[in-house]
């Protein structure tokens, strides 16, 4: 796809458009995106294009970069929380996500420019999205940056943190069933060793992408590994009684 800027009146932010498609308007609730052949207009959430100072309609997510965070989410016994991917998703259905939560850095509108979220904001954003915990309740312990990670195959730039969070298997599920959205099946526990020996052994097939996404996923780059091992075993070391 070829892209071009365009410049939309009473917004200073640049657009970027694929040939075909067409800005048919820009509010607070997304961009109007109208594809010139079919006539056919959807509103589109606005994602940052990485490294530049310009949006574009998530309809066309993959062909441009852009930024997104990965959440882990451990209990404080050194267990992490994820998620088994809904029956009805079309890629990779009841399939386990190893990334607990993820999601998209938004561009909000502010008066006559587009502003890139912070990211730290994204990672709550998208942490009290999928489990329900607010976010005051949850700026009240502290995310743990752990690196930065360039997946090839989504075309995104990813900051990946972890967490502690103190609710209870069950009162995730719970939330999510009151949800009632069908993304996700359920929340699962598991010891965090074991997803890792899992993934890279015999199991992988039963996390989402297998073994065919294992090379670029976050988990491979060692330096994200290390950080996110550091802070399971820093976690199961303050679970030990003490003798």
């Amino acid at each position: 796809m070829k892209f071009r800027e365009r410049l939309v009146d009473g917004l200073r932010t640049p657009v970027l458009v694929a040939e075909g498609f067409e800005i048919q308007s820009v509010t607070a609730d997304g961009i109007g995106l109208r594809q010139q052949v079919t006539g056919a207009v959807t509103l589109e959430e606005p994602l940052f294009a990485h490294g530049k100072d310009a949006v574009f309609p998530r309809a066309f997510k993959g062909q441009l970069a852009n930024d997104s965070v990965i959440v882990l989410l451990f209990t404080n016994r050194g267990t992490v929380f994820l998620q088994r991917r809904g029956l009805q998703k079309k890629w990779e259905p009841g399939k386990i996500d190893l990334a607990s939560v993820a999601g998209q850095r938004a561009a909000v509108l502010i008066a006559d420019r587009y502003e890139p979220e912070p990211l730290e904001s994204t990672a709550f954003r998208e942490v009290a999205e999928e489990t329900g915990v607010s976010v005051s309740v949850l700026r009240k312990d502290p995310l743990r940056f752990i690196g930065e990670h360039y997946n090839p195959r989504t075309n995104e730039f990813q900051t990946v943190y972890a967490c502690v969070l103190d609710v209870t298997m069950a009162e995730l599920n719970a939330k999510l069933s009151a949800a009632g959205t069908g993304e996700v099946d359920a929340w699962i526990e598991k010891d965090y060793g074991m997803c890792i020996a899992e993934y890279f052994g015999a199991l992988a097939n039963n996390y989402a992408g297998g073994e065919s996404m294992r090379p670029v996923n976050f988990i491979a780059n060692p330096a994200i590994r290390r950080g996110l091992d550091s802070f399971a075993s820093g976690l199961s070391i303050l679970s030990r009684p003490v003798p």
